[in-house]
Protein backbone atom coordinates (compact mmCIF):
# COMPACT_ATOMS: atom_id res chain seq x y z
CA UNK A 1 0.00 0.00 0.00
CA UNK A 2 2.84 2.39 0.87
CA UNK A 3 4.48 1.78 -2.51
CA UNK A 4 1.23 2.48 -4.39
CA UNK A 5 0.65 5.70 -2.52
CA UNK A 6 4.24 6.82 -3.02
CA UNK A 7 3.73 6.70 -6.80
CA UNK A 8 0.46 8.61 -6.68
CA UNK A 9 1.54 11.54 -8.84
CA UNK A 10 3.05 9.41 -11.60
CA UNK A 11 0.37 6.71 -11.67
CA UNK A 12 -1.59 8.44 -14.42
CA UNK A 13 1.47 8.45 -16.67
CA UNK A 14 2.14 4.75 -16.00
CA UNK A 15 -1.50 3.83 -16.61
CA UNK A 16 -1.50 5.65 -19.93
CA UNK A 17 1.72 3.93 -20.96
CA UNK A 18 0.43 0.51 -19.90
CA UNK A 19 -2.82 1.11 -21.79
CA UNK A 20 -0.84 2.06 -24.92
CA UNK A 21 1.30 -1.08 -24.58
CA UNK A 22 -1.78 -3.26 -24.16
CA UNK A 23 -3.43 -1.73 -27.18
CA UNK A 24 -0.39 -2.24 -29.40
CA UNK A 25 0.15 -5.83 -28.22
CA UNK A 26 -3.51 -6.68 -28.60
CA UNK A 27 -3.45 -5.50 -32.18
CA UNK A 28 -0.21 -7.36 -32.92
CA UNK A 29 -0.50 -10.38 -30.63
CA UNK A 30 2.18 -12.92 -31.60
CA UNK A 31 1.48 -16.40 -32.94
CA UNK A 32 2.86 -18.61 -30.15
CA UNK A 33 4.08 -22.21 -30.09
CA UNK A 34 5.01 -23.83 -26.77
CA UNK A 35 6.98 -27.04 -26.28
CA UNK A 36 6.93 -27.98 -22.61
CA UNK A 37 9.36 -30.44 -20.99
CA UNK A 38 9.24 -32.46 -17.74
CA UNK A 39 12.20 -30.54 -16.31
CA UNK A 40 11.02 -27.03 -15.36
CA UNK A 41 11.63 -25.99 -18.95
CA UNK A 42 9.83 -24.87 -22.09
CA UNK A 43 10.75 -23.64 -25.55
CA UNK A 44 8.78 -20.62 -26.73
CA UNK A 45 8.54 -19.82 -30.45
CA UNK A 46 6.66 -16.70 -31.55
CA UNK A 47 5.92 -15.19 -34.94
CA UNK A 48 5.67 -11.38 -34.78
CA UNK A 49 5.41 -8.54 -37.27
CA UNK A 50 7.78 -5.62 -36.68
CA UNK A 51 8.22 -2.37 -38.57
CA UNK A 52 11.87 -1.52 -39.14
CA UNK A 53 13.37 1.73 -40.39
CA UNK A 54 16.37 1.91 -42.68
CA UNK A 55 19.72 1.63 -40.94
CA UNK A 56 20.43 0.57 -37.36
CA UNK A 57 17.37 0.56 -35.16
CA UNK A 58 16.30 -0.65 -31.75
CA UNK A 59 13.63 -3.31 -31.45
CA UNK A 60 11.76 -3.87 -28.19
CA UNK A 61 9.86 -7.15 -27.81
CA UNK A 62 7.52 -7.33 -24.85
CA UNK A 63 5.47 -10.18 -23.39
CA UNK A 64 8.49 -12.44 -22.96
CA UNK A 65 8.86 -14.80 -20.02
CA UNK A 66 10.24 -13.38 -16.78
CA UNK A 67 12.25 -16.62 -16.41
CA UNK A 68 13.78 -16.52 -19.88
CA UNK A 69 17.24 -17.98 -20.43
CA UNK A 70 18.85 -15.03 -22.29
CA UNK A 71 21.65 -17.10 -23.85
CA UNK A 72 19.05 -19.23 -25.68
CA UNK A 73 17.38 -16.34 -27.53
CA UNK A 74 17.21 -16.56 -31.31
CA UNK A 75 15.69 -13.75 -33.40
CA UNK A 76 15.49 -14.01 -37.20
CA UNK A 77 13.44 -12.70 -40.06
CA UNK A 78 11.27 -15.18 -41.90
CA UNK A 79 10.15 -12.80 -44.64
CA UNK A 80 13.55 -11.32 -45.66
CA UNK A 81 16.44 -12.80 -43.64
CA UNK A 82 19.13 -11.21 -45.84
CA UNK A 83 17.94 -7.71 -44.92
CA UNK A 84 17.58 -8.29 -41.18
CA UNK A 85 20.77 -8.55 -39.15
CA UNK A 86 20.79 -8.70 -35.34
CA UNK A 87 23.84 -6.87 -33.97
CA UNK A 88 23.15 -7.30 -30.27
CA UNK A 89 20.35 -8.37 -27.96
CA UNK A 90 19.63 -7.64 -24.31
CA UNK A 91 17.12 -8.97 -21.83
CA UNK A 92 15.88 -6.14 -19.59
CA UNK A 93 14.26 -7.46 -16.42
CA UNK A 94 14.39 -4.15 -14.54
CA UNK A 95 10.68 -3.58 -14.06
CA UNK A 96 9.50 -0.74 -11.85
CA UNK A 97 9.63 -1.10 -8.08
CA UNK A 98 9.95 1.32 -5.18
CA UNK A 99 13.74 1.40 -5.12
CA UNK A 100 14.12 1.91 -8.89
CA UNK A 101 11.50 4.66 -8.87
CA UNK A 102 13.28 6.47 -6.03
CA UNK A 103 16.69 6.16 -7.68
CA UNK A 104 15.55 8.45 -10.50
CA UNK A 105 14.80 11.20 -7.97
CA UNK A 106 18.10 11.19 -6.06
CA UNK A 107 19.20 14.80 -5.57
CA UNK A 108 15.70 16.15 -6.15
CA UNK A 109 12.93 17.27 -3.85
CA UNK A 110 10.07 14.92 -3.08
CA UNK A 111 7.15 15.04 -0.66
CA UNK A 112 6.77 12.94 2.49
CA UNK A 113 3.19 12.49 3.70
CA UNK A 114 2.48 11.21 7.21
CA UNK A 115 -0.50 11.14 9.57
CA UNK A 116 -0.30 12.92 12.89
CA UNK A 117 -2.34 10.66 15.16
CA UNK A 118 -2.33 13.16 18.05
CA UNK A 119 -3.72 16.01 15.98
CA UNK A 120 -5.64 13.72 13.63
CA UNK A 121 -4.41 15.38 10.47
CA UNK A 122 -2.11 14.80 7.53
CA UNK A 123 1.30 16.44 7.50
CA UNK A 124 3.32 17.13 4.37
CA UNK A 125 7.07 17.72 4.37
CA UNK A 126 9.34 18.55 1.44
CA UNK A 127 12.63 16.69 1.53
CA UNK A 128 15.68 16.27 -0.68
CA UNK A 129 16.30 12.59 -1.47
CA UNK A 130 19.97 11.68 -1.00
CA UNK A 131 19.82 7.86 -1.16
CA UNK A 132 17.27 5.17 -2.01
CA UNK A 133 19.06 2.41 -0.09
CA UNK A 134 17.36 0.84 2.91
CA UNK A 135 14.68 3.21 4.21
CA UNK A 136 16.22 6.11 2.28
CA UNK A 137 18.22 9.18 3.40
CA UNK A 138 16.44 12.55 3.35
CA UNK A 139 17.59 16.12 3.91
CA UNK A 140 14.91 18.12 5.75
CA UNK A 141 15.65 21.64 7.07
CA UNK A 142 19.43 21.08 6.95
CA UNK A 143 19.12 17.81 8.87
CA UNK A 144 19.65 14.26 7.61
CA UNK A 145 16.94 11.69 8.29
CA UNK A 146 17.89 8.01 7.95
CA UNK A 147 14.49 6.66 6.94
CA UNK A 148 11.13 8.33 7.39
CA UNK A 149 7.73 6.95 8.43
CA UNK A 150 5.91 9.01 5.83
CA UNK A 151 4.66 7.92 2.43
CA UNK A 152 6.96 9.05 -0.37
CA UNK A 153 5.20 11.06 -3.11
CA UNK A 154 7.16 11.60 -6.33
CA UNK A 155 6.48 14.44 -8.75
CA UNK A 156 5.80 13.77 -12.40
CA UNK A 157 8.99 13.57 -14.42
CA UNK A 158 9.34 13.67 -18.17
CA UNK A 159 11.87 11.62 -20.06
CA UNK A 160 12.74 7.94 -19.83
CA UNK A 161 9.70 5.79 -19.05
CA UNK A 162 9.49 3.09 -16.43
CA UNK A 163 9.54 -0.55 -17.53
CA UNK A 164 6.23 -2.15 -16.62
CA UNK A 165 7.19 -5.63 -17.85
CA UNK A 166 10.42 -7.47 -18.73
CA UNK A 167 11.40 -6.98 -22.36
CA UNK A 168 13.86 -8.26 -24.92
CA UNK A 169 15.76 -5.50 -26.72
CA UNK A 170 17.66 -5.97 -29.97
CA UNK A 171 19.88 -3.73 -32.05
CA UNK A 172 19.08 -4.56 -35.68
CA UNK A 173 20.50 -3.39 -39.00
CA UNK A 174 18.11 -3.21 -41.98
CA UNK A 175 19.27 -1.85 -45.36
CA UNK A 176 15.77 -0.56 -46.10
CA UNK A 177 12.55 0.37 -44.38
CA UNK A 178 10.12 -2.52 -44.34
CA UNK A 179 7.84 -4.74 -42.23
CA UNK A 180 9.43 -8.04 -41.22
CA UNK A 181 7.79 -11.21 -40.06
CA UNK A 182 10.25 -12.41 -37.41
CA UNK A 183 10.55 -15.57 -35.36
CA UNK A 184 11.54 -15.17 -31.71
CA UNK A 185 12.62 -18.40 -30.01
CA UNK A 186 13.93 -18.91 -26.48
CA UNK A 187 14.07 -21.35 -23.56
CA UNK A 188 12.45 -20.50 -20.25
CA UNK A 189 12.13 -21.99 -16.80
CA UNK A 190 8.82 -21.94 -14.94
CA UNK A 191 7.00 -24.58 -17.02
CA UNK A 192 6.39 -28.21 -16.20
CA UNK A 193 4.07 -31.05 -17.12
CA UNK A 194 3.40 -34.59 -15.99
CA UNK A 195 0.96 -37.40 -16.56
CA UNK A 196 -1.84 -37.92 -14.05
CA UNK A 197 -3.56 -41.31 -14.28
CA UNK A 198 -6.74 -42.77 -12.80
CA UNK A 199 -6.98 -46.55 -12.53
CA UNK A 200 -10.46 -47.76 -11.53
CA UNK A 201 -10.23 -51.36 -10.36
CA UNK A 202 -13.01 -53.73 -11.41
CA UNK A 203 -13.81 -57.40 -11.07
CA UNK A 204 -12.06 -60.36 -12.67
CA UNK A 205 -8.69 -58.72 -13.21
CA UNK A 206 -10.09 -55.84 -15.26
CA UNK A 207 -9.65 -52.11 -14.71
CA UNK A 208 -10.27 -48.80 -16.49
CA UNK A 209 -7.33 -46.46 -17.11
CA UNK A 210 -7.50 -42.82 -18.18
CA UNK A 211 -4.95 -40.00 -17.99
CA UNK A 212 -4.50 -36.25 -18.15
CA UNK A 213 -1.51 -34.10 -18.97
CA UNK A 214 -1.18 -31.64 -16.08
CA UNK A 215 0.59 -28.48 -17.25
CA UNK A 216 1.80 -25.61 -15.08
CA UNK A 217 2.75 -22.11 -16.20
CA UNK A 218 4.85 -20.66 -13.39
CA UNK A 219 5.77 -17.48 -15.28
CA UNK A 220 4.11 -14.05 -15.13
CA UNK A 221 3.20 -14.11 -18.83
CA UNK A 222 -0.15 -15.02 -20.40
CA UNK A 223 0.51 -17.23 -23.43
CA UNK A 224 -2.63 -16.72 -25.49
CA UNK A 225 -4.00 -19.20 -28.03
CA UNK A 226 -0.75 -21.16 -28.15
CA UNK A 227 0.02 -24.21 -30.22
CA UNK A 228 1.05 -26.74 -27.57
CA UNK A 229 3.43 -29.71 -27.65
CA UNK A 230 4.54 -31.84 -24.70
CA UNK A 231 7.86 -33.67 -24.76
CA UNK A 232 8.19 -36.78 -22.61
CA UNK A 233 11.80 -37.64 -21.86
CA UNK A 234 14.88 -36.19 -20.23
CA UNK A 235 17.10 -34.15 -22.57
CA UNK A 236 20.55 -33.59 -21.12
CA UNK A 237 21.17 -30.08 -19.84
CA UNK A 238 24.55 -28.49 -19.16
CA UNK A 239 23.07 -26.50 -16.29
CA UNK A 240 19.71 -26.78 -14.60
CA UNK A 241 17.78 -24.02 -12.90
CA UNK A 242 16.25 -24.66 -9.50
CA UNK A 243 14.11 -21.50 -9.67
CA UNK A 244 10.42 -22.26 -9.41
CA UNK A 245 8.17 -19.27 -8.95
CA UNK A 246 5.00 -21.22 -8.32
CA UNK A 247 2.05 -19.59 -6.59
CA UNK A 248 -1.36 -20.88 -5.65
CA UNK A 249 -2.48 -22.05 -9.08
CA UNK A 250 -5.72 -21.58 -10.89
CA UNK A 251 -6.90 -24.97 -12.10
CA UNK A 252 -8.73 -25.65 -15.33
CA UNK A 253 -9.42 -28.69 -17.49
CA UNK A 254 -9.62 -29.01 -21.25
CA UNK A 255 -11.56 -32.03 -22.47
CA UNK A 256 -10.84 -32.45 -26.16
CA UNK A 257 -9.51 -35.13 -28.47
CA UNK A 258 -6.34 -36.94 -27.44
CA UNK A 259 -3.05 -35.32 -28.45
CA UNK A 260 -1.27 -37.04 -31.32
CA UNK A 261 1.82 -38.94 -30.22
CA UNK A 262 5.01 -39.48 -32.22
CA UNK A 263 8.54 -40.69 -31.62
CA UNK A 264 10.88 -37.71 -31.74
CA UNK A 265 14.68 -37.98 -31.45
CA UNK A 266 15.20 -40.18 -28.38
CA UNK A 267 11.92 -39.09 -26.81
CA UNK A 268 8.15 -38.97 -27.37
CA UNK A 269 6.26 -35.85 -28.44
CA UNK A 270 2.57 -35.19 -27.80
CA UNK A 271 0.96 -32.53 -30.00
CA UNK A 272 -2.29 -31.01 -28.77
CA UNK A 273 -4.66 -30.64 -31.73
CA UNK A 274 -6.45 -27.46 -30.65
CA UNK A 275 -4.80 -24.28 -29.45
CA UNK A 276 -4.99 -23.36 -25.78
CA UNK A 277 -4.13 -20.44 -23.49
CA UNK A 278 -2.00 -20.59 -20.36
CA UNK A 279 -2.44 -17.74 -17.89
CA UNK A 280 0.24 -16.74 -15.34
CA UNK A 281 0.58 -19.28 -12.52
CA UNK A 282 -2.19 -21.40 -14.03
CA UNK A 283 -2.37 -25.18 -13.89
CA UNK A 284 -4.31 -26.76 -16.75
CA UNK A 285 -5.21 -30.36 -17.51
CA UNK A 286 -5.57 -31.70 -21.04
CA UNK A 287 -6.99 -35.14 -21.78
CA UNK A 288 -4.07 -37.38 -22.71
CA UNK A 289 -5.48 -40.91 -22.80
CA UNK A 290 -9.19 -41.68 -23.08
CA UNK A 291 -10.71 -44.32 -20.83
CA UNK A 292 -9.43 -47.81 -21.72
CA UNK A 293 -10.19 -51.21 -20.27
CA UNK A 294 -6.94 -52.89 -19.25
CA UNK A 295 -5.85 -56.11 -17.60
CA UNK A 296 -4.50 -55.84 -14.07
CA UNK A 297 -3.41 -58.37 -11.46
CA UNK A 298 -2.77 -58.06 -7.73
CA UNK A 299 0.17 -59.42 -5.77
CA UNK A 300 1.37 -59.16 -2.20
CA UNK A 301 5.06 -58.75 -1.49
CA UNK A 302 7.40 -58.66 1.46
CA UNK A 303 10.62 -56.77 0.81
CA UNK A 304 12.92 -58.23 3.45
CA UNK A 305 15.68 -55.98 4.70
CA UNK A 306 19.17 -57.37 5.21
CA UNK A 307 18.79 -59.65 8.26
CA UNK A 308 21.59 -59.79 10.82
CA UNK A 309 23.41 -62.82 9.39
CA UNK A 310 26.62 -62.37 11.39
CA UNK A 311 25.31 -62.15 14.93
CA UNK A 312 22.54 -63.03 17.37
CA UNK A 313 19.15 -61.38 17.26
CA UNK A 314 16.24 -61.72 19.69
CA UNK A 315 12.53 -61.04 19.39
CA UNK A 316 10.08 -60.91 16.47
CA UNK A 317 10.47 -58.46 13.60
CA UNK A 318 7.23 -57.39 11.95
CA UNK A 319 7.48 -57.06 8.17
CA UNK A 320 5.02 -54.95 6.15
CA UNK A 321 3.11 -56.72 3.37
CA UNK A 322 2.81 -54.51 0.31
CA UNK A 323 -0.15 -54.62 -2.08
CA UNK A 324 1.12 -54.49 -5.67
CA UNK A 325 -0.79 -53.93 -8.93
CA UNK A 326 0.73 -55.30 -12.15
CA UNK A 327 -0.04 -53.93 -15.61
CA UNK A 328 1.44 -54.81 -18.97
CA UNK A 329 1.80 -51.89 -21.39
CA UNK A 330 0.80 -54.00 -24.39
CA UNK A 331 -2.03 -54.00 -26.91
CA UNK A 332 -2.99 -57.47 -25.75
CA UNK A 333 -3.75 -56.06 -22.28
CA UNK A 334 -5.57 -52.98 -23.64
CA UNK A 335 -2.71 -50.47 -23.66
CA UNK A 336 0.32 -50.48 -25.96
CA UNK A 337 1.06 -46.74 -25.84
CA UNK A 338 4.03 -44.78 -24.43
CA UNK A 339 3.15 -43.63 -20.92
CA UNK A 340 4.73 -40.35 -19.70
CA UNK A 341 5.97 -40.16 -16.12
CA UNK A 342 3.46 -39.15 -13.49
CA UNK A 343 1.25 -40.38 -10.67
CA UNK A 344 -1.27 -43.22 -10.96
CA UNK A 345 -4.16 -43.00 -8.51
CA UNK A 346 -6.16 -46.14 -7.75
CA UNK A 347 -9.91 -46.26 -7.09
CA UNK A 348 -12.31 -49.08 -6.28
CA UNK A 349 -16.07 -49.16 -5.77
CA UNK A 350 -17.52 -49.97 -2.36
CA UNK A 351 -20.72 -51.98 -1.72
CA UNK A 352 -22.82 -48.92 -2.64
CA UNK A 353 -21.04 -48.37 -5.93
CA UNK A 354 -19.10 -45.33 -4.73
CA UNK A 355 -15.60 -45.05 -6.16
CA UNK A 356 -13.05 -44.59 -3.35
CA UNK A 357 -9.35 -43.76 -3.44
CA UNK A 358 -7.23 -46.77 -2.35
CA UNK A 359 -3.66 -45.65 -3.11
CA UNK A 360 -1.26 -44.10 -5.60
CA UNK A 361 2.20 -44.58 -7.03
CA UNK A 362 4.57 -42.72 -9.31
CA UNK A 363 5.69 -44.17 -12.65
CA UNK A 364 8.68 -43.32 -14.79
CA UNK A 365 8.44 -42.89 -18.57
CA UNK A 366 7.25 -46.32 -19.70
CA UNK A 367 7.69 -47.57 -23.30
CA UNK A 368 5.42 -50.07 -25.04
CA UNK A 369 5.70 -53.74 -24.00
CA UNK A 370 7.11 -52.89 -20.57
CA UNK A 371 5.66 -54.00 -17.24
CA UNK A 372 4.35 -51.68 -14.55
CA UNK A 373 4.64 -52.77 -10.91
CA UNK A 374 2.69 -50.27 -8.86
CA UNK A 375 2.58 -50.03 -5.08
CA UNK A 376 -1.01 -49.47 -3.96
CA UNK A 377 -0.44 -49.64 -0.19
CA UNK A 378 0.06 -52.00 2.75
CA UNK A 379 -2.23 -54.98 3.23
CA UNK A 380 -4.30 -54.79 6.40
CA UNK A 381 -5.22 -58.47 6.80
CA UNK A 382 -1.89 -60.07 5.93
CA UNK A 383 0.57 -60.35 8.80
CA UNK A 384 4.26 -61.27 8.52
CA UNK A 385 6.81 -61.82 11.31
CA UNK A 386 10.42 -62.97 11.22
CA UNK A 387 12.63 -64.29 14.01
CA UNK A 388 16.09 -65.80 14.33
CA UNK A 389 15.97 -69.38 15.61
CA UNK A 390 19.71 -70.08 15.95
CA UNK A 391 23.13 -68.62 15.26
CA UNK A 392 26.63 -70.16 15.02
CA UNK A 393 29.99 -68.60 14.30
CA UNK A 394 31.76 -71.37 12.41
CA UNK A 395 35.05 -69.47 11.96
CA UNK A 396 36.35 -65.91 12.04
CA UNK A 397 34.71 -65.27 8.65
CA UNK A 398 31.99 -67.92 8.48
CA UNK A 399 28.53 -67.51 10.07
CA UNK A 400 25.41 -69.67 10.03
CA UNK A 401 21.92 -68.63 11.13
CA UNK A 402 18.42 -70.13 10.95
CA UNK A 403 15.32 -67.98 10.39
CA UNK A 404 11.57 -68.47 10.60
CA UNK A 405 9.01 -66.37 8.76
CA UNK A 406 5.39 -66.63 9.93
CA UNK A 407 2.61 -65.54 7.56
CA UNK A 408 -1.06 -65.22 8.51
CA UNK A 409 -3.87 -64.54 6.07
CA UNK A 410 -6.88 -62.96 7.85
CA UNK A 411 -8.66 -62.20 4.59
CA UNK A 412 -11.84 -63.96 3.50
CA UNK A 413 -10.23 -65.07 0.28
CA UNK A 414 -6.93 -66.81 -0.56
CA UNK A 415 -3.81 -64.78 -1.24
CA UNK A 416 -0.32 -65.39 -2.56
CA UNK A 417 2.56 -63.59 -0.86
CA UNK A 418 6.05 -63.30 -2.35
CA UNK A 419 8.99 -62.85 0.01
CA UNK A 420 12.13 -61.18 -1.34
CA UNK A 421 14.96 -61.82 1.10
CA UNK A 422 18.10 -59.70 0.76
CA UNK A 423 21.41 -61.41 1.52
CA UNK A 424 25.06 -60.35 1.43
CA UNK A 425 28.56 -61.74 1.31
CA UNK A 426 29.27 -65.20 -0.07
CA UNK A 427 26.06 -66.97 0.96
CA UNK A 428 24.51 -70.41 0.68
CA UNK A 429 21.05 -71.67 1.68
CA UNK A 430 21.86 -74.80 3.71
CA UNK A 431 18.26 -75.82 4.49
CA UNK A 432 14.81 -74.57 3.49
CA UNK A 433 11.29 -75.75 4.28
CA UNK A 434 9.95 -74.25 1.04
CA UNK A 435 11.23 -73.95 -2.50
CA UNK A 436 12.99 -70.69 -3.35
CA UNK A 437 14.40 -69.00 -6.43
CA UNK A 438 17.62 -67.00 -6.77
CA UNK A 439 16.75 -63.63 -8.35
CA UNK A 440 20.22 -62.08 -8.39
CA UNK A 441 23.53 -62.26 -6.51
CA UNK A 442 21.94 -60.95 -3.29
CA UNK A 443 18.25 -61.89 -3.44
CA UNK A 444 16.19 -65.06 -3.03
CA UNK A 445 12.44 -65.32 -3.54
CA UNK A 446 9.79 -67.46 -1.84
CA UNK A 447 6.31 -67.65 -3.37
CA UNK A 448 3.80 -68.62 -0.67
CA UNK A 449 0.09 -69.33 -1.36
CA UNK A 450 -2.23 -69.01 1.65
CA UNK A 451 -5.85 -70.02 2.03
CA UNK A 452 -8.28 -67.87 3.98
CA UNK A 453 -7.32 -67.73 7.71
CA UNK A 454 -4.28 -69.95 7.09
CA UNK A 455 -0.93 -69.62 8.82
CA UNK A 456 2.29 -70.67 7.09
CA UNK A 457 5.77 -70.93 8.62
CA UNK A 458 8.85 -70.80 6.40
CA UNK A 459 12.21 -71.89 7.81
CA UNK A 460 15.57 -71.49 6.12
CA UNK A 461 19.20 -71.75 7.26
CA UNK A 462 21.84 -69.52 5.63
CA UNK A 463 25.63 -69.80 5.73
CA UNK A 464 27.54 -66.58 5.03
CA UNK A 465 31.25 -66.05 4.41
CA UNK A 466 32.76 -62.55 4.59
Amino acid sequence: MRFLLSLLLISSTLSAQEHHDRQREREKRPDVSLTIYNQNLAQVSEIREVEMEKGIGRLRLKRVSDQIQPASVSLRSLSDPENFRVLEQTYDSRVINEKRALQRYIGREIELHSWNEFQDRKEEVRARLLSAEGGGIYEINDKLFLGHPGVKVLPKREGRKFNLRPALKALVHCPKEQTHKVELSYMTAGFDWKGDYQLHLGEGGRATLSSWATIHNGTKVHFHNAKLSLLAGEPNRATTSSVRMYKVAEMSADVSSEPSEESFAAYHLYKVERRTSLKPFQTKQIALLSSREVGVSSEYEIEGKHPLLTGKRSGDEKLPVTWKLLLSNSEEKGLGVPLPSGIVRFYQEDSEGKSLFVGEDRIAHTPIEEELRLTAGRAFDLVAQRRQLSYQKLSSKMHESEWELTLRNRKEEPATVTLFEKLYGSWKVVESSHEYESIDAQTIKFKLPLSSNEEVKVRYKIRVGL
